[in-house]
């Protein structure tokens, strides 16, 4: 605590929100497993303000399973996570970029998806310099919009508020994207797959035959 009140350790962020809790927070699905004298936190958090420039974060998880509680708001716990020290143990954190193409857009958003029309002509906030200006008042409010939100809940409303939005993937995400072809090739080495050219003809899927040896046909 004397640390904090130093601000040699930043508290900045609170891990509650979850992807289909929404304001909900009953609902909640990350657990805390004691083991020793330690919890094992499993979970997911998401529309954490601030995590990323937080030495610590406020996390709420679940001391028994909500299935097994006979009251949602019962076994509900806080805890400090040191943010440094859980990365080296396998959590993950990803950025969320939100960005308006155009004022425009920001009264859309204002109006529909924060429901504070106020904020539409408001100066500090009404063109995209005054924004970036005050980008720390700016990104309080809009994920103040986001954290009443799960995911789901966030998408549907940006989708009403006929917002162009995305969501960021690692390299794992488009991999496995709906709408990616893939096709298995025979190699030297064994069957591989890998993403299949592009252009299909006529409907047709093409053909493709094995890769031959290195000098099977003659010398490279």
């Amino acid at each position: 605590m004397p640390k904090i009140a130093a601000g040699e350790l930043r508290l900045q962020s609170m891990g509650v929100t979850e992807p289909t809790t929404g304001t909900d927070t009953t609902k909640i699905k990350t657990t805390a497993v004691k083991k020793g004298d330690r919890y094992i936190i499993n979970g997911q958090k998401v529309w954490i303000s601030r995590v990323e420039q937080s030495d610590l974060m406020i996390l709420l998880a679940r001391t028994t399973a909500l299935a097994d509680v006979k009251k949602k708001s019962e076994e509900l716990s806080i805890f400090i996570v040191d943010i440094k020290d859980a990365k080296a143990k396998g959590m993950t954190a990803r950025s969320i970029p939100i960005s308006m193409q155009s004022d425009c857009e920001w009264v859309k958003l204002a109006e529909t998806f924060l429901g504070q029309t106020e904020l539409a002509n408001d100066p500090r906030f009404a063109t995209n310099v005054v924004r970036v200006n005050n980008r720390l008042e700016t990104d309080a409010i809009v994920g103040a919009g986001f954290e009443r939100r799960s995911l789901v809940e966030a998408t549907s409303a940006l989708l009403e508020a006929d917002i162009a939005f995305a969501s960021v993937n690692d390299m794992e995400g488009p991999s496995k994207h709906p709408h990616l072809r893939r096709i298995t090739v025979d190699t030297p080495r064994g069957l591989v797959s890998y993403p299949a050219p592009a252009p299909i003809v006529d409907d047709q899927l093409r053909n493709y035959g094995a890769v031959p040896e290195l000098g099977s046909r003659g010398k490279s």
